[in-house]
């Protein structure tokens, strides 16, 4: 997994991964106003973690976006 900061790629081991569907929503909203996400957290060598949370939408687009990365590489 490489991670871009400035000029420095720093490039990490993926071990594992977890992920959950949750909703979301406001103190003061009324639960059919809960929003679904995504959340997807990565496991790095050396206890390292990354969490991502996806709406649907982004959920969607991160997933083609990896198709079309894979696909490229072959």
């Amino acid at each position: 997994m490489s991670s871009g900061h400035g000029s420095k790629i720093i490039k990490k081991k993926l071990i594992s991964y977890d992920y959950k569907i949750r909703a979301s929503a406001g103190c003061d909203s009324s639960p059919c106003l809960f929003q679904p996400f995504f959340q997807l957290v990565l496991h790095y060598e050396e206890g390292d973690s990354q969490v991502l949370d996806f709406t649907p939408e982004q959920l969607e687009k991160f997933v083609i976006g990896l198709k079309k990365s894979c696909s490229n590489e072959q």
